[in-house]
């Protein structure tokens, strides 16, 4: 009895003795995550992010509004008159060429999106009161006039510019100041759609082709959801497109069509951001007066509107008769006719000096393809398949999978989520880096040293008389007579080779060929039991080349798309003989030259 009792003791002592300690460690954490400094800097947060999700609520429902009655005048005059709806598109266009011109400190009309990534990326995250007024007011014009765009474009834009003069005003430092323009936005996002987890998504997504801005998810959700519930208690829940009603488990059959509709939509996506690219190509390139290409433009706006009304301004109406099935007995034509214009009509709005979104026409272009899919091919879930196809080209054409998904599920709601995963993750990935933010938008987040060459390849385009760096060789600035490795060279005479030289990467050479580089920290966390072996036997890494003849410009994507220390320059890329090497410091002196 005296021994269990002394055993039963024991075992309570050790208990309560291990108890004791994991409390004192877990009271310790939480006493660290509650310390003055963490507590403050988490309160701080949530405050500025939901009141800056009130205002951006605010100031959406004020500029959804004069959009709304400035739309319903226009409309008036265009059913009075034809000459109204071919000349309105012309002014309207023009006027609000004329306020970004004039009044904002870009002095560049064009997408929401690339505005926002200009400052998120190139200048800090700064926004002035200016940008954020007359830019989004420029945005509503044009598509109260029938531009065709979307209008996520000034909603984000006066979002994310409330948002940084917020930081601004608080003295945050520049990595809160991003932060804040991206949850201002991704306010702006929610608020006009109704979707407060698109916007989540959007603040992670948009600032990179293929990573995610982690930092902005705290104040982007705070900011969403605040800025969500003044847009619904003003202008109600009711969403953009119609609810699908029921669930619908997928068979592998219809999954089978998802990724047929997910590869439909990287072709179409792709040609889309193809399209803008060009007609920006050909405004760029014209020699003529300021204002003649926005007067052309609206013109062509209110010429191809005239005919075609169901390709003007937003669309949508359009959108909401193609999924809820209203759409059957348009003719073919009519549905090829959609795609292509409204395509059309969206570069030119958006190139000759309108400004707004290209995210709703991007919808807008799969909707149409999705119910030009089905004519062909017949499918019992219509709606979600047409769903899933204005998900898949967004997630193409903007490099926001998440967002599209998401998107969708709040819009049209969660029926159609795993056909619109299958559908938009296949667009996603065939689509490769294609994107209508591409100069704007890099593929990763960039190192320092390569985030200096990206800012002033960008400052020197911008410049009133840019560089044409099409003109400038990489012959001109490469080193004639880099330090190169054989293949047959063991690991210790490599070593020996490199001493005293500042590069850290340096080719491999077979037969005069450039067959791959190793690194400095390869050739010396290499054992030294294993370093007679030839540096042909270790990984290697695959070579980025250039030739002499190549441009300055060549050099800058290769490096801001591949993120190399160097480049080697080749007297061919079939030969591969090694002439010379271009650095990031090579890169940056030159382009330093030419500012």
């Amino acid at each position: 009895m005296f021994f269990r009792d002394k055993q039963r003791l024991s075992v309570t002592y050790l208990f309560t003795r291990t108890m004791h300690r994991r409390l004192t460690a877990l009271a310790r954490v939480i006493k660290g995550y509650m310390s003055p400094g963490l507590l403050s800097d988490y309160l701080r947060v949530a405050a500025v992010s939901i009141a800056l999700g009130l205002i951006v609520g605010i100031a959406n429902v004020v500029i959804h509004e004069f959009y709304h009655y400035f739309h319903l005048a226009i409309e008036h005059l265009t059913h009075t008159s034809a000459v109204f709806a071919v000349l309105l598109p012309m002014f309207g266009i023009t006027l609000a060429y004329f306020i970004v011109t004039k009044y904002s400190t870009t002095k560049q009309s064009g997408g929401g999106s690339h505005r926002l990534l200009e400052a998120y990326h190139y200048e800090g995250g700064i926004m002035t009161g200016k940008d954020t007024f007359f830019e989004p007011l420029a945005s509503a014009i044009t598509i109260g006039v029938g531009g065709s765009a979307g209008f996520e474009g000034p909603s984000l834009l006066l979002g994310g510019g409330i948002g940084s003069l917020v930081a601004q005003r608080l003295n945050l430092d520049q990595d809160e100041v991003k932060r804040f323009l991206l949850s201002g936005a991704a306010a702006g996002v929610a608020a006009v759609f109704k979707a407060p987890l698109t916007g989540i998504m959007f603040a992670l997504e948009i600032p990179y082709r293929r990573d995610l801005s982690r930092k902005a998810f705290i104040p982007a959700t705070l900011a969403s959801i605040s800025s969500y519930f003044v847009s619904v208690s003003f202008l109600g829940t009711e969403t953009i497109f119609p609810l699908i009603p029921t669930f619908h488990v997928p068979s592998p059959f219809s999954l089978l069509h998802a990724f047929m509709i997910g590869v439909l939509t990287a072709i179409l996506g792709t040609l889309f951001v193809k399209m803008f690219d060009a007609v920006r190509r050909i405004r760029e390139g014209l020699k003529v007066h300021r204002l003649v290409p926005p007067v052309l433009g609206g013109l062509m706006v209110g010429t191809i509107g005239l005919a075609l009304p169901q390709v003007k301004g937003i669309g949508y109406e359009t959108v909401d008769a193609i999924v809820s099935g209203r759409s059957v007995e348009w003719p073919l034509v009519l549905l090829v006719a959609l795609i292509f214009y409204k395509m059309l009509l969206t570069c030119v709005t958006m190139n000759s000096g309108g400004s707004g979104g290209v995210f709703v026409p991007s919808l807008y272009v799969g909707a149409a393809l999705g119910a030009l899919y089905i004519r062909f091919i017949p499918v019992p879930d219509e709606q979600v398949l047409i769903v899933a196809a204005m998900a898949s080209i967004i997630a193409a054409a903007n490099k926001t999978l998440l967002t599209s998904v998401s998107f969708v599920a709040e819009t049209a709601g969660p029926s159609s989520i795993i056909f619109t995963l299958v559908a938009a993750a296949t667009s996603y990935f065939i689509s490769r880096d294609v994107s209508f933010y591409e100069h704007v938008q890099p593929v990763n987040q960039i190192e320092e040293e390569e985030e200096a060459v990206h800012v002033l390849y960008h400052l020197i385009r911008k410049q009133k008389e840019p560089v044409d760096f099409k003109a400038i060789n990489v012959g001109e600035i490469m080193n004639p007579d880099p330090v190169s490795l054989r293949e047959t060279m063991r690991v210790q005479e490599a070593l020996d080779a490199v001493q005293g030289c500042r590069a850290r990467v340096y080719p491999v050479i077979r037969r005069n060929r450039v067959i791959g580089q190793t690194t400095l920290e390869d050739l010396l966390t290499f054992p030294e039991n294993k370093r007679r072996l030839q540096i042909g036997f270790l990984p290697m890494e695959h070579p980025e080349v250039l030739t002499a003849e190549d441009t300055l410009e060549d050099a800058v994507h290769l490096f801001l798309k591949t993120g190399s220390d160097c480049i080697w320059i080749v007297d061919d890329v079939e030969r591969m003989r090694l002439v010379g090497m271009v650095t990031e410091t090579d890169l940056m002196v030159k382009l330093l030259e030419t500012m």
